[in-house]
């Protein structure tokens, strides 16, 4: 399992886009095959509650392109998120 440094931001429902900076884990890598599980933990801000729904941007592409997360576990400024597709 890599683990890839990242910069982006994250669009949350009913809140302003939030900078953040993650370590992001089974991230997909050229020629794979999309949607793939991945897993992402946010160090620091935002404190985000378990179940919220969001989109992860990351910095390294196109603005267009967004990762729909879940936040299954936050608390004592540590949120992880895993790749979400409620369809």
């Amino acid at each position: 399992m890599e683990i890839h440094r990242a910069h982006g931001h994250v669009t949350l429902p009913d809140r302003d886009d939030v900078e953040v900076t993650l370590d992001l884990y089974d991230w997909p890598v050229d020629g794979d095959t999309l949607p793939r599980r991945w897993t992402a933990v946010i160090d620091g801000t935002p404190a985000l509650e378990t179940g919220i729904e969001g989109v992860l941007h990351l910095d390294t592409e196109p603005t267009a392109l967004g990762h729909r997360f879940l936040v299954v576990a936050g608390g004592d400024h540590v949120t992880r998120i895993i790749g979400h597709d409620p369809t």
